[in-house]
């Protein structure tokens, strides 16, 4: 018999069989874990099984008969009783690719290889083949699904798997590989103790806001199964990608298929995370996708099994798949999801092959909505985004919707952020300017007008320590880890104190992956997290963590480029009197990533910097200090 670390739970009789059926005919060379559920953002895996000698699969389950099959492409099945549903082999993709970004952002481990399959325990492969006796696409599926005989015995079982493994039916196909020791243990450990993964309040409040924006009017402006083009705008915290996800279920409540794309991997992740939580969702009979276009394009790549080399950055690497699909387009053999609905987020900062790539995902009648940041973008001088709309539009009117309240912020912490950004670098006399900007609700000012009512932003100077510059600085990691210790354990206990707050609600922004401040956060939250087990946090200044979604019990590390779309209830920033270099290094604007990593408190938000040397944002740091002290909102 197998060994099952999880058993089947699922409530369809055809899937508890199956379950039954492997267990029988499986020896202990084969793992077994069914229905997982729990893992934060990542789709309900049917089937993940093991093999000692081959590797991994996920197994999507389709326990239905020979007559329910009314129809299959690459994209869509069309099934009796359940309608057009995504084609199987996609889900299990996204299974796989849920489970490939939980792994590389929480564990230390490498996945083994892993093929993905479906699984039809009520058809033969024959029937199967009668049933489509003149089209090419089934029959290059058949021998790469698990069908009724091969869960005949053992050989026949595990000759299957080996073949699926070596020729998948979506995929580049893998040589045998037995997963690494630690992997197993790692795998053993997710299903030792399951922690709940909960709704913060402010969660709570932004899943409300998103679901009760399914409103008459946006039904009325946005009607599901007519075409529309839209262009949302507005400073950081309007509510930019709130619009875009209501419009996105009031989509999929109506049994639309949606893509939600947007430029940053951890606003991606960020979504999936937040609305994992909707119940209304889950039951939908809609789809919705949400992927960064990097994450789309590579999804496209693998899909369609397109063996590319190495590149010199991603923008040489985009063009190239871009390329290549409009080969394999013009062939007829291109695999790739159409959408009823498309939305853009972070538009202000996509390339042109990065819309080529959304194009592929559109038919004409595909509705656009799109939102760009004023004083967001990061990479791009001028967008195209308003040109690429106008040729989806193709003549018919594009609405523009400037938002205008501020529903993140509390007032002088947007004053904080917004001086940044029009004071720089030292134009000093630009913050009394912004702070009257803020004051006014009057005229063109509206849309500064805030939901919420707090404090200012707060400062922390870090002096130089006793013994941090001695014998060239060897403990100075030590010493101001130590200082970042101190500093973020006062909000972790604010965090508890507070019933309604999860740890995820503290977010802790630093320069880059490889900055100072970056290695103290580390070296601080790693000596938190192993005095205190129940505390935790995902590194998403790590490129590979950044499309993992993190579980209420964790806090976010992130970098300043990284945060947009994000927030947190309370905000920490280290190191932001090195945004000139870093933003240098990045080409990108200091002003507007600044901009960025201010607003992203809701509640609190301190800006934590040394006063060893003295730059340019000290000064402005300090005047916008002295002003807001002096004025309060």
């Amino acid at each position: 018999m197998a060994i099952i670390l999880k058993k089947c739970t699922s409530s369809v009789k055809g899937e508890q069989q199956l379950a039954r059926r492997i267990d029988l005919i499986a020896d202990n060379s084969i793992t077994l874990c069914f229905n997982i559920d729990f893992l934060p953002a990542v789709r309900e895996i049917d089937l993940f099984l093991l093999s000692d000698k081959l590797g991994g699969f996920i197994i999507e389950v389709k326990a239905i008969g020979f007559d329910a099959i009314q129809g299959i492409s690459p994209s869509e099945w069309v099934i009796s009783g359940r309608g057009v549903t995504q084609n199987p082999l996609l889900q299990a993709y996204d299974q796989f690719d849920g489970l490939r970004n939980y792994w590389k952002a929480h564990k230390k481990s490498k996945l083994p290889r892993i093929c993905v399959t479906a699984c039809f325990p009520e058809i033969s492969r024959a029937e199967w083949l009668s049933r489509f006796p003149n089209d090419s696409y089934p029959w290059m599926l058949a021998f790469g699904l698990i069908f009724k005989e091969d869960l005949i015995d053992l050989t026949a079982f595990y000759d299957r798997l080996a073949y699926v493994m070596a020729y998948p039916p979506i995929r580049l196909g893998f040589l045998p590989s037995p997963p690494r020791k630690d992997f197993l243990l790692d795998l053993r450990d997710i299903f030792a103790v399951v922690r709940p993964n909960e709704l913060s309040q402010n969660d709570r409040q932004r899943l409300v806001a998103i679901e009760r924006g399914v409103n008459a009017a946006v039904k009325a402006d946005f009607p599901t199964g007519q075409f529309t083009c839209a262009i949302f705008s507005g400073y950081p915290g309007t509510g930019k990608t709130f619009r875009l996800l209501s419009i996105a279920l009031s989509h999929v409540f109506e049994g639309s298929s949606v893509l939600f794309v947007c430029f940053n991997k951890t606003l991606a992740s960020e979504v999936r995370r937040l609305l994992q939580f909707s119940e209304k969702l889950k039951h939908a009979s809609g789809r919705l996708e949400i992927r960064d276009v990097f994450h789309l394009t590579l999804r496209d790549q693998e899909i369609n099994g397109l063996k590319l080399g190495s590149f010199p950055n991603p923008d040489v690497w985009g063009e190239t798949v871009v390329a290549s699909f409009k080969e394999k387009q013009s062939e007829g053999s291109l695999r790739v999801d159409i959408y009823d609905t498309v939305l853009v987020d972070e538009s202000h900062d996509m390339m042109d092959w990065h819309f080529e790539v959304i194009n592929f995902h559109t038919r004409e009648t595909t509705s656009v909505c799109v939102a760009a940041g004023r004083g967001q973008d990061l990479y791009r001088s001028e967008s195209t985004v308003a040109n690429w709309v106008k040729s989806r539009a193709r003549g018919n009117p594009i609405q523009q919707k400037q938002l205008r309240r501020n529903f993140r912020n509390t007032p002088m912490q947007y004053f904080a952020a917004l001086a940044f950004h029009k004071a720089w670098p030292l134009k000093l006399n630009e913050v009394f300017k912004a702070y009257s900007i803020v004051a006014s609700n009057k005229g063109r000012n509206d849309e500064f007008d805030f939901d919420r009512q707090g404090g200012p932003l707060q400062y922390i100077s870090i002096p130089t320590l006793k013994g941090e510059f001695d014998n060239e600085a060897q403990d100075q990691d030590i010493l101001v880890s130590q200082e970042y210790v101190k500093i973020i354990k006062k909000e972790i206990r604010l965090i508890q104190a507070d019933k309604c707050a999860k740890l995820v609600g503290l977010l802790i922004l630093v320069p880059a992956e490889k900055s100072q401040q970056t290695r103290w956060a580390r070296l601080a939250l790693d000596n938190i997290c192993q005095l205190d087990c129940s505390i935790s946090y995902i590194d998403y200044t790590v490129d590979e963590a950044r499309r993992g979604s993190a579980s209420s019990d964790q806090i976010r590390l992130c970098t300043f480029h990284s945060s947009r779309g994000l927030e947190g209830d309370r905000a920490l920033i280290f190191g932001l009197e090195y945004i000139e270099k870093v933003a240098l290094q990045a080409n990108a604007k200091a002003e507007n990533l600044g901009f960025i990593a201010l607003s992203r408190g809701v509640h609190d938000t301190t800006v934590i910097v040394r006063n060893h040397f003295l730059n340019n944002v000290h000064s402005l740091l300090k005047e916008i200090e002295t002003i807001g002290n002096i004025n309060k909102l």
